[in-house]
């Protein structure tokens, strides 16, 4: 196998092509409208780096990475052992990963026949006797020039309106006077810039949805709202990333501990249509046109 140029298949509706890979992952590497040879997805099939277990290779496009991240657990090289099945108009992407935890992760992606919308089921399932506490971490790597947008809560936490209702999560490299970052009074919005190094930005948000902005396409996720949990990144569930080669749109799912053969579901839905950030209302749909 070739590791710069990774075996996949294809999947399609009228509106979309997706591809998967079939020997690396479980990873989705393309998404492309129909009728544009514009891929939504980055890949980096030439980044990597040095781990525990030999090297690992970021590949690009979306993946599901166990969190809160812990090297040794969650940079488990994908570069072969997944495995795939197709019925009808879903592909099951999955493998087994054994290293300092043993576990095994899931992508189940379905076509929505009538819409350009992709759903999603990410799963976790520990395969080891002891307890692993664990998130599913849903990452999407995106091309240089995107910007993702990340709502603020609007409503108040449990009814009361003395809680605080968002968070905002940065990271120790982060620059809080970096020009990349926009915060407004309903979202922050990060933005690339080949010429500045990392920045991360992670946010509590009850509107349950998110968008990124990839060349004149919205990429526009839907996922349901759990409470916050301090022990996962401040309690953010919506995230983003960028440095000099790519930006990363995020979703963090439930943290739990998990049992022997427990598992822990994240589920979100695509919707990709032209258009921009800016064109979206607070519910994140592009108003009608007349």
């Amino acid at each position: 196998m070739n590791l710069s140029q990774p075996a996949h298949r294809t999947m399609q509706n009228a509106f979309l092509r997706l591809e998967f890979l079939t020997e690396v992952g479980p990873r989705i590497s393309g998404l492309f409208p129909t009728g544009s040879d514009q891929n939504l997805l980055a890949k980096l099939d030439d980044t990597h780096w040095d781990t525990a277990y030999g090297r690992y290779t970021l590949f690009g496009g979306h993946r599901l990475w166990a969190a809160p991240e812990i090297p040794e657990i969650t940079y488990l090289p994908e570069s072969q052992g997944v495995h795939f099945e197709e019925t009808g108009g879903r592909v099951t992407l999955w493998r087994e990963d054994h290293g300092k935890a043993a576990y095994e992760r899931s992508i189940e992606i379905t076509l929505d026949e009538n819409a350009p919308r992709v759903h999603l089921v990410h799963t976790l399932r520990n395969l080891a006797k002891g307890l692993l506490m664990t998130a599913p971490w849903a990452i999407t790597v995106l091309p240089m020039g995107s910007r993702v947008r990340l709502p603020l809560s609007n409503q108040n936490v449990k009814a009361n309106e003395f809680l605080p209702n968002c968070c905002l999560a940065f990271w120790p490299y982060d620059d809080l006077q970096d020009p990349r970052l926009r915060i407004e009074s309903d979202f922050v919005e990060l933005t690339s810039d080949p010429g500045r190094d990392a920045f991360k930005i992670g946010v509590y948000s009850t509107r349950g949805w998110a968008a990124a902005e990839i060349g004149g396409w919205l990429l526009i996720k839907r996922f349901g709202v759990r409470d916050p949990d301090a022990r996962l990144d401040f309690g953010s569930n919506v995230e983003a990333y960028t440095n000099r080669q790519f930006v990363e749109f995020e979703l963090l799912g439930e943290l739990r501990n998990l049992e022997q053969g427990d598992c822990v579901i994240h589920t979100e839905m695509w919707e990709i249509v032209q258009g921009t950030l800016d064109d979206l209302n607070e519910d994140g749909n592009l108003p009608e046109r007349k």
